[in-house]
């Protein structure tokens, strides 16, 4: 046997990374997603986003120096956008 022998490679799909998948298609529930993320998922950009959290619209929590949006505001915010 040859130690030169390929190891099966894993493909992951770059169309649709893991964190930008669609909640319901999620195989973990999170409790928090990045400020990046939020805004793929509403169709924000980042101008707009920070604009909604200095309006008080979107609320964002901060785990050390990183800013997060909890799932639950998530949640509501897509609940009402729904609307």
């Amino acid at each position: 046997m040859s130690d030169t022998a390929e190891k099966p490679r894993h493909k992951r799909s770059h169309n649709n990374p893991p964190s930008l998948l669609p909640l319901e298609r999620r195989a973990s529930p999170r409790r928090a997603y990045r400020i990046a993320e939020v805004c793929a998922l509403l169709g924000f950009s980042r101008a707009t986003f920070w604009r909604r959290t200095k309006s008080g619209t979107i609320r964002i929590t901060y785990i050390g120096d990183m800013p997060f949006v909890t799932a639950s505001h998530l949640d509501a915010l897509l609940g009402e956008s729904a609307e």
